[in-house]
């Protein structure tokens, strides 16, 4: 079996139980038009599949930083998102022990959020996150 992306030839591999298994590593981002074609034997005539659509994404990565730390209950703190991998206008889900404290857009790789909801005891072992829909990092404070 032959996995093609277009005419390119990506892999030739055998077919075992009627199965042919590709696994594509280090892909540049990108899209793909992946088939794959079965030459034919002695019983069954070669063919190929339909076509699939494989998109390949830039990674991502979060960090989140406090402008004030220590902070008091009540005090206006200012978090910064910095994103790797976002597009601007993408949101930023800030949360605080597992739950939403808001959300900032995407800028030039930073989101902000300013907020005086935070509770006492938030401390290094309570930890805060920024996520997007598919990547979330949980740095301290």
């Amino acid at each position: 079996m032959t996995f093609n992306n277009g005419s390119q030839t990506l892999a030739t591999v055998t077919v075992f139980d009627g199965v042919a298994t590709y696994t594509a590593a280090n892909l540049a981002v990108g899209s793909y038009t992946i088939t794959a074609t079965y030459s034919g034997d002695g019983i069954y005539n070669g063919l190929t599949s339909n076509a699939m659509t494989q998109t390949v994404k830039q990674s991502s990565s979060i960090s989140v930083a406090s402008g004030l730390n220590p902070s008091s209950y009540g005090d206006s703190v200012v978090l910064t998102a910095t994103v790797t991998g976002g597009a601007d206008g993408e949101n930023v889900t800030f949360l605080a022990d597992g739950h939403s404290i808001g959300t900032g857009s995407l800028s030039s790789g930073i989101a902000t959020l300013t907020t005086s909801n935070l509770v006492a005891g938030f401390t290094q072992s309570r930890r805060a996150m920024a996520e997007m829909p598919t990547t979330a990092v949980r740095p301290p404070l």
